[in-house]
């Protein structure tokens, strides 16, 4: 699944986190998971401060929903 979205990314964490209570995947297989979306969000994280701190307004995409 291509993640294009916030929507998109947080489906696919419910759908690590199912997979984990029915023993689909490992723990260590979910925390990478989250590890990798940390850093995604993070990086949402710094556009929308570097917007504020150049009083910018540009559209972060991946922040957008459908």
């Amino acid at each position: 699944m291509k993640m294009t979205n916030i929507k998109d990314l947080r489906d696919e964490l419910l759908i690590v986190l199912e997979k984990l209570k029915n023993k689909e995947i490992t723990v260590t297989e979910a925390v990478a998971y989250g590890s990798v979306s940390s850093k995604v969000i993070q990086s949402a994280k710094v556009e929308l401060e570097y917007n504020q701190y150049t009083n910018q307004n540009k559209r972060i995409d991946f922040l957008e929903t459908p």
